[in-house]
């Protein structure tokens, strides 16, 4: 007995082929093949379309000899496809495509050739987006392997400036930036106006900037700059009601931020003392008589003045006050001993330092002068002193102020977005 044998095409194919030829003996002959667990799979001298593994066939005579023989087709190597990855690459920049994906293949029979879902053939694949990009990988017997693979998006780089930046004649706004590459061009109105990062601005105009990353992704912003002798406005936090002996606190919010700041309390020292030093932002007052009084804020910047005043009445008693001593900017008890925001001014990301008299619980709510709502708030306890971590990245250019709460204790700081 004599067989010719054909190992199925491709890993786990059903391609494979046993032919027996038979010598000796009487005729006519029966067949028989068999496989473990598969009796009887043919009755005839060709096996043909089997996978691999161990097939036994038997052969008989009219005289009822027989002979049986055990042959193993073997399963060919499977093919597989992986990423190169120290040739593969996402692309360089947000919306670029510049990506880079390199396979290579090991088992089949070479040569092999490459198909990807861009149309593009080849081990290797350019110009790519984000996104997935399939392979369907051919050896020389015919024999396919599948795979994909996922490039993925770099974050954009932030670079952002504010909407508008309003001055006064002769004031100057310096821009702060974070250092995201080596080159930085600003136009004004269309014309180059510098090469500097932290671009110092004093004239209207429509100003842009185009930066270049230290991965040489292309990053842009722009902003309008007014310039105006109306540019400045006065404002300030104060409570319309208050308690002799109160500490109240007037705070100021004047936008743009001004370079100079008064205050001006009406009555004499017999009346109220004013607490704070001259031209700082917090004036806290302590009223000694009742009545009505006029809280007034000067604030001026180069040729840009304006002014606001504010009234509050003082009151004898709590009960008269009628609750106007839990208002925003009410100081009741020093149970605050210090209070810091760092750094300040800020681009957004930025720490409340608080130090109590005593252990106790504190809490910090950041907010804007249009709204009461705050825009971000933390709590905290068990202790006499705590460090608030904010990073607040969508604020604007202006002015908020961090409100620290105590059990019984407010207290107001003022804090610049650049």
């Amino acid at each position: 007995m004599t067989t010719q044998t054909a190992t199925p095409g491709c890993n786990d194919a059903g391609n494979g082929r046993i032919i027996a030829s038979v010598v000796g003996g009487t005729a006519p002959y029966t067949y028989r093949w068999d496989a473990p667990g598969n009796p009887g799979i043919s009755t005839k001298t060709i096996l043909e379309n089997v996978p691999s593994g161990a097939y036994t066939f038997t052969v008989t005579d009219v005289n009822g000899c027989s002979q049986t023989n055990t042959y193993v087709l073997d399963n060919p190597e499977p093919m597989a496809v992986s990423l190169v990855t120290a040739s593969s690459s996402d692309p360089t920049c947000n919306g670029a495509s510049d990506g880079v994906l390199r396979v290579q293949t090991r088992g089949g029979v070479a040569p092999y050739t490459y198909t990807w879902n861009t149309g593009q053939t080849g081990s290797q694949v350019t110009g790519l987006a984000a996104g997935n990009y399939t392979v369907t990988v051919t050896d020389a017997k015919g024999c396919t392997v599948v795979d994909t693979y996922e490039l993925f998006e770099p974050a954009p780089v932030a670079l952002s400036l504010p909407e508008i930046i309003t001055l006064c004649p002769g004031q100057t706004y310096q821009v702060s930036l974070q250092n995201i590459g080596p080159q930085y061009t600003w136009t004004k109105d269309g014309a180059f106006f510098s090469n500097d990062r932290e671009a110092v601005i004093s004239e209207a105009g429509s100003y842009a900037l185009t930066a270049t990353t230290f991965k040489g992704c292309t990053v842009t912003a722009s902003t309008e700059v007014i310039v105006s002798s109306d540019a400045l406005n006065a404002d300030f936090l104060l409570v319309d009601k208050g308690v002799v002996g109160d500490t109240i606190s007037a705070i100021e919010l004047a936008f743009p931020a001004p370079e100079n700041i008064a205050w001006k309390v009406s009555g004499t020292d017999e009346d109220r003392t004013l607490l704070s030093e001259p031209g700082f932002y917090e004036q806290q007052i302590v009223f000694h008589k009742a009545g009505l009084y006029t809280v007034t804020l000067h604030a001026s910047s180069s040729t840009c003045q304006d002014s606001l005043i504010q009234t509050i009445e003082i009151f004898d008693t709590e009960q008269e006050a009628q609750g106007g001593r839990q208002q925003l900017g009410y100081q009741d008890k020093n149970e605050i001993a210090h209070a810091l925001i760092y750094p300040n001014p800020t681009s957004g990301a930025f720490k409340v330092h608080v130090k109590l008299k005593k252990p106790g619980a504190a809490s910090v709510s950041i907010r804007n002068s249009f709204s009461i709502e705050a825009l971000d708030s933390q709590t905290k306890s068990g202790d006499d002193q705590y460090t608030f971590v904010f990073n607040l990245k969508d604020l604007t250019y202006g002015v908020y102020f961090a409100v620290i709460e105590t059990e019984g204790h407010t207290r107001v700081l003022k804090m610049i977005v650049k």
